[in-house]
């Protein structure tokens, strides 16, 4: 009776082993998953400015500048311990922040790139990360019963 036990317990070690290289390999793959979807999304949203040449006094302004640098400059990372994978999903560009929560501006301050004279006291945010977590919210289910099915028991 011993030895059937002793089997069984090497089994059941065996079985655990499995199921606990699986479930991490899910979470990994998971993880991942929704840090892709989301980070398409948050590119999508991103606004890119169009910068028109606008003649003033005679002198063209434009900044030379052609749109699209905040939404190429998304990043993200995941990084992983022996307990935890986390992820991150950022965007370096010094105006970043705001365009995505809003900002306040002195009226009546000449803004050469734009070539007028600003006139509101408030600009609002544009939320791309913001909405874009709330998007992805109602998949997450879906996709995480998708990884949990592929877990073999």
């Amino acid at each position: 009776m011993n030895i059937k036990v002793d089997e069984e317990l090497k089994k059941l070690l065996a079985n655990s082993s499995k199921i606990e290289n699986s479930l991490k390999q899910a979470s990994i793959g998971l993880n991942k998953e929704l840090t892709a979807r989301t980070y398409a999304i948050v590119k999508k949203k991103t606004p890119v400015g169009v910068y028109n040449p606008i003649q003033v006094n005679g002198k063209v302004y434009n900044g030379g500048r052609v749109g699209g640098t905040l939404r190429s400059s998304w990043q993200m990372s995941t990084s992983q311990t022996s307990k935890s994978i986390t992820s991150k999903i950022y965007n370096n560009t010094e105006y970043a922040e705001y365009v995505e929560y809003g900002h306040r501006q002195q009226i009546g301050r000449f803004v050469p790139q734009i070539g007028a004279r600003l006139k509101q006291p408030f600009v609002k945010g544009s939320y791309m990360l913001t909405k874009s977590l709330i998007e992805i919210k109602p998949q997450v289910d879906t996709i995480v019963q998708k990884y949990l099915d592929r877990i073999k028991i």
